[in-house]
This record gives structure tokens, C-alpha cells and sequence, in this order.
């Protein structure tokens, strides 16, 4: 073999590792980016998240209007996005009509830039913007998530963006036609980002009840342990444990349990065992959440692991089996197998004070008819 003949199939095959390299180079720029938000708890139009439905204004639940809105609203509470542009998007779309995407340039106010006929200027390139998009009766509107190190490409979250009312997140190039929607490009709004984002807490895989079996009247226990997972401390205002019913608006019948000004460090985790009982109710299907209040509104915390942060249980009647049969003559058994004198427990039927255990005798149940309607 000759050396021109060496040399030759050596400079071919630098060429071809040193064009695989800059190949490489050039992915991860469009590949690698600054860390976007996390991800949204809004990814269905079902969701059980507060900002898809009590603290969103929009009622038609898989628009884009719905969505981004509800989008902002979470970000702000999560300490991503400045809290006075919460305020700013109550204000502006609360109690409105008319609200289509394609006017909320009208709504919002302030600086909009098109890019229609030039794509946006590299210092507007930043997570945290708006797009709007001005076609036909309504337009479109998304969220961006994310922006590549080299702000060629952006990363955009939306709903209904193919008439189907569902969510989409993915990346769009600045300058081409990629991002073309309705034979128009888009409009982009700055949000004010929070300077320093505070830290963040999930619920750590899940809440439990215990025991499994839930009975009326009777007590049961909820646990939950809330992880901060932004490694910055952060404080709520407020943690609730909710128990809601399970039918179709999920309302909410009580708090379980109450904290206040929690505090959680840094990669540190809060656990909570809540003793309570469900009376007054009937049997059925039920639900516990657990809720932070921060910055002005309540928000369902969202799951590190496979869990939910919606434990479905089931709550089933008394039976009034086991227990203490044997009572002596004179008494009778209560809701809670206990003996009590059976004139005073036949006299407090009815009597118009609920007889739950609260007085030393529990006749809620039906074997005493409930308490005679007492705790209604």
C-alpha cells in the first residue's frame, strides 16, 4: 500500500470524526438549555389542579385561554413568576367578556412584539413569555417554558393548538416557519420573573389512609410528607389536609387539619399523621387532598413520585359487629361499643344536640337512626 495511498484514507476519516464532532456540537446547542419551569399540573382538561378550575376565570375547560391563564396563575403562587402578575391577569380577564386570545394583547397591555415580518430580537429571547397568535375569530394562545442556551429555539406549552382540546409542549424554532399557526407567527409579552425563586415542595409519593377500611363515625388517620425538591427553603402560609366528597364538583366538606406559617428547609421533608373522623355524612366515596396557601391563594401540592395528591377512600356504614355484648341490665351498647345507661341514651335521641362522642355517648350511627337527625 502506498504512503499517498495511507495518507489519503487518513485524512478522509479526520474529516469525517472532526464533522461528526461539530455534528454533536451542534445538537447539544439546541438540545441543552437553561432549566425551564417545572412541569404544570394542568395536563388534561380533568385536571384536579385549583388553577384548572376554582382560581381559573375561564370556564371552557381545554382552550388555550383556559389553559394559559391557569398556567400563570400556578407559576406565580409557585414563586416562579412575580407576583404581581397574578394580580395583573385577575385584573385584567376577571368578570370580562371577550377574552380570545387574539385580544389579549388588548387586555394585558404593555409592550407586544410581533414577529410577522422579523423574528424576535435575541435579547426578548426568555422563558416566561407569552405568544399570541392573531388569526380568524379567536387566535391562540401558549406559554414559553423554555428557551435553548444558543436562543435559537423556545419551548411552548398550550391547549387546543389542533382543535382537540388537549395539551401539547414542544420546541419551536425563533426564526422559520416551525411556529407558524393560522398563516400568522406570533406576538410575544414579557412576564416579570420572580429575581429569586423560592424554594418548592411536593407531596413526597402519595398520602395514605389508615386503616384501609374508612367506617362512619369512626376515627381514621391521613399521613403525608411534603419534600421541598428546589434546594431554597421555603415558608406557606398555610397547609391544609381537605376531605372533599367524591361526586361531580368534588366539594369540599371539612379540614381535617390546619398549619400554620410552615417552614420546610432545604432538600427537607414535613410529615403529618391527621386523626379525624367523618360523621354527619353519609357513606359513599371521599376524597383527601392536601393544600398550601401562598400569595394569596390556595393551590394543590403536586406528587415527586407515582402517588396522588387526590387519595381516593372509601367510607362504609357501622355495622356495630364485635365489641362489648355482654353490657349489664340497664344499658345498651353505643356507636362505639360502649356501654351506656339505655333511659339517658333513649332520652338524648332526638333531643336536638348531636350525640357524635363529643357529651361521653356516641349514638351516630344507624343503629340509633343517627342521633335522631340531631347532627344535621
Amino acid at each position: 500500500m502506498s504512503f499517498s495511498f495511507k495518507k489519503k484514507v487518513f485524512l478522509q476519516l479526520s474529516t469525517i470524526i472532526i464533522n461528526s464532532f461539530f455534528l454533536i456540537l451542534l445538537i447539544a446547542s439546541h438540545a441543552i438549555s437553561d432549566t425551564g419551569f417545572p412541569k404544570t399540573g394542568i395536563t388534561s382538561k380533568y385536571s384536579g389542579s385549583p388553577y384548572a378550575n376554582e382560581q381559573n376565570v375561564f370556564p371552557y375547560k381545554g382552550q388555550c385561554t383556559w389553559y394559559a391563564y391557569g398556567r400563570v396563575l400556578e407559576l406565580a403562587d409557585s414563586g416562579y413568576l412575580d407576583s404581581s402578575v397574578k394580580n395583573q391577569f385577575i385584573q385584567a380577564f376577571s368578570g370580562k367578556t371577550g377574552r380570545h386570545a387574539r385580544y389579549w394583547p388588548d387586555f394585558l397591555g404593555g409592550t407586544w412584539i410581533s414577529t410577522n415580518s422579523e423574528s424576535l430580537p435575541y435579547s426578548y429571547r426568555k422563558k416566561g413569555l407569552i405568544a399570541v397568535w392573531k388569526f380568524g375569530s379567536y387566535g391562540h394562545v401558549g406559554f414559553v417554558e423554555e428557551v435553548s442556551n444558543d436562543k435559537k429555539r423556545y419551548r411552548l406549552s398550550d391547549f387546543n393548538r389542533s382543535v382537540n382540546e388537549s395539551y401539547q409542549d414542544r420546541w419551536y424554532n425563533f426564526s422559520g416557519s416551525s411556529d407558524r399557526l393560522g398563516r400568522v407567527y406570533p406576538y410575544f409579552y414579557e412576564l416579570k420573573l420572580k429575581d429569586n425563586p423560592t424554594g418548592y415542595a411536593k407531596i413526597s409519593n402519595g398520602i395514605y389512609i389508615t386503616p384501609s377500611t374508612v367506617v362512619l363515625n369512626k376515627t381514621f388517620n391521613i399521613t403525608f410528607t411534603l419534600k421541598e425538591v428546589n434546594g431554597q427553603s421555603i415558608t406557606y402560609e398555610k397547609i391544609a389536609v381537605a376531605v372533599h366528597r367524591s361526586n361531580n364538583n368534588n366539594s369540599i366538606l371539612f379540614d381535617a387539619a390546619m398549619y400554620n406559617n410552615v417552614r420546610i428547609q432545604a432538600n427537607e421533608t414535613f410529615t403529618k399523621t391527621v386523626s379525624t373522623k367523618i360523621y354527619n355524612s353519609p357513606s359513599g366515596e371521599y376524597i383527601a387532598i392536601v393544600k398550601g396557601y401562598k400569595n394569596g391563594g390556595w393551590f394543590h401540592f403536586e406528587t415527586t413520585g407515582s402517588g396522588k395528591n387526590e387519595k381516593h377512600f372509601t367510607v362504609i356504614e357501622d355495622d356495630n359487629g364485635g365489641g362489648n355484648t355482654n353490657c349489664p341490665n340497664g344499658q345498651i351498647q353505643d356507636c362505639d361499643n360502649k356501654c351506656v345507661n339505655e333511659s339517658t341514651a333513649n332520652s338524648w335521641l332526638g333531643d336536638g344536640y348531636c350525640d357524635d362522642g363529643s357529651y361521653g355517648m356516641n349514638l351516630y350511627c344507624s343503629k340509633f337512626s343517627y342521633d335522631k337527625g340531631d347532627c344535621n
